[in-house]
Parts: C-alpha cells; sequence; structure tokens
C-alpha cells in the first residue's frame, strides 16, 4: 500500500507505481524487504523511484516504468538464459474459502500462458499444486 494509502489521501496511478515497485523488488529479491545490493544499479534505481514515499517523486505513469525497465535491459545479456521456471501456487492470504478460486486461477493463467512459450519448459499444475499451501 502506498504511503498515501495508508493515510487516506487522494490516490492516483502513481500509488500503484508504488505497488509495482513492491512486486518488483519482491520478484528481484524472493523477500517482502529484500535487499536491493546485489543487483544491476540500473534496476536499483527504478525499484527505489518507484517506492519513492512522495507520490511526486514516483514515476508518473507505468509507461515510464517500461521506458526505463527496456532501457535497463540493454546491458551485457543473462550467462546463461531461463528455459524452464516454474509458477508456485498463489497464497489466498485473505483466508476465506470463497475466494479460493482467485489464486488457484492466477496460478493456472500464468503456467497456461507462460507454456505458450515455445523456447520455455513450464512446470505442469499437477506438479506445482503439490507445494499449494505449503511454506
Amino acid at each position: 500500500m502506498s504511503p498515501e494509502q495508508r493515510e487516506g489521501q487522494a490516490c492516483d496511478a502513481r500509488s500503484d507505481i508504488y505497488s509495482l515497485g513492491l512486486v518488483l523488488r519482491e520478484m528481484a529479491t524472493g523477500t517482502r524487504a529484500g535487499s536491493l545490493q546485489e543487483l544491476p544499479e540500473s534496476f536499483v534505481h527504478i525499484v527505489v523511484r518507484c517506492l519513492a514515499t512522495a507520490a511526486d517523486a514516483r514515476w508518473q505513469s507505468a509507461a515510464d516504468v517500461r521506458q526505463a525497465l527496456e532501457g535497463a535491459g540493454k546491458g551485457p545479456p543473462r550467462k546463461a538464459p531461463i528455459d524452464s521456471l516454474a509458477v508456485m501456487p498463489f497464497e489466498n492470504v485473505g483466508g476465506n474459502p470463497d475466494t479460493e478460486y482467485l489464486s488457484d486461477g492466477i496460478t493456472e493463467t500464468l503456467i497456461n500462458s507462460l507454456s505458450g512459450i515455445s523456447s520455455l519448459r513450464v512446470v505442469s499444475r499437477s506438479r506445482v499444486f503439490r507445494y499449494k499451501a505449503r511454506k
């Protein structure tokens, strides 16, 4: 949640940019409050700007973030390309059993969409759902 949301102030697209920054940091570090120290400086700059406390200091639109990420990706290529991945089951953090289908549906949709990439091996739903509700 962005600082302005926590304080009950008006929100706009920059609140979403803050949330995007949180997601990018978690994806890159594997934890909610992970350290960005080992990541490329250009990526760190993008995430830090997304997470600026003041909305005016953040990127002003998702298009701006996309452009910055595309520019950051022009560095040296990865040593080993990703050729396989597993989409782990999403957790229903709200705990409401009536919305459990959403977390399962998101997982399945991602698996199905990524399976369409011919150069990528995606672990099957039956294999990853063994890990549902495990830490």
